[in-house]
């Protein structure tokens, strides 16, 4: 963890810093502004083009200030409290989700990753080239798995203590043993 971002979830002590956090959390509504524009745009040339850029560049923005919020920064508060109690059960149920999370960390992945980038453009290119009219829908499997990556970003931050993909915590060290506590013991004050 870098000393840099120790405030970061902390909008007490560094507004900066709760500024980047407040981004963070605002996430799930910029992933479903981005997928309505996206899917928009795959029907033709009906989204203005400013809101598409602005959308993309908020969207990239917060993909960047998310992944800071998880890897560098101490755990918010609002983070822990956005756990729900069943996180164990939701985490065995969309297991496929967390794997497409750790798969994204791999270089196998992101060499995929921009091999259909360069798929994509190349074949909508051709098509209009060949029909005289950009095919947009060319792109919606690209969007659909960016969309479902950002959207298992967020799910693995909630339920990384139970994602079934991820190291152990313990690392097969020795267990401590708790006592449990005696229920007729009388509390000191």
């Amino acid at each position: 963890m870098s000393a840099a971002f120790d405030d970061f979830g902390d909008p007490d002590r560094s507004p900066r810093a709760g500024g980047l956090a407040r981004i963070a959390h605002w996430t799930p509504v910029v992933l479903i502004a981005t997928a309505i524009v996206r899917i928009v745009h795959w029907f033709g040339d009906l989204v203005p083009i400013w809101l598409g850029v602005t959308v993309e560049v908020l969207m990239i923005v917060t993909m960047i200030t998310v992944m800071v919020h998880q890897n560098l920064a101490r755990i918010c508060l609002r983070c822990m409290q956005e756990v729900k109690p069943d996180a164990p059960l939701r985490a065995q149920r969309k297991r496929g989700i967390l794997k497409l999370w750790h798969l994204g960390q791999s270089w196998r992945w992101c060499s995929a990753w921009f091999g259909l980038i360069v798929l994509t453009s190349i074949t909508r290119t051709w098509l209009k080239g060949s029909f005289g009219y950009d095919w947009h829908w060319v792109s919606a499997p690209m969007d659909v798995i960016f969309l479902l990556w950002i959207y298992s970003m967020v799910f693995h931050h909630r339920v990384s203590p139970w994602c079934p993909y991820c190291r152990r915590w313990d690392d097969g060290g020795d267990h401590e043993v708790t006592p449990t506590p005696d229920p007729t013991a009388t509390k000191v004050a």
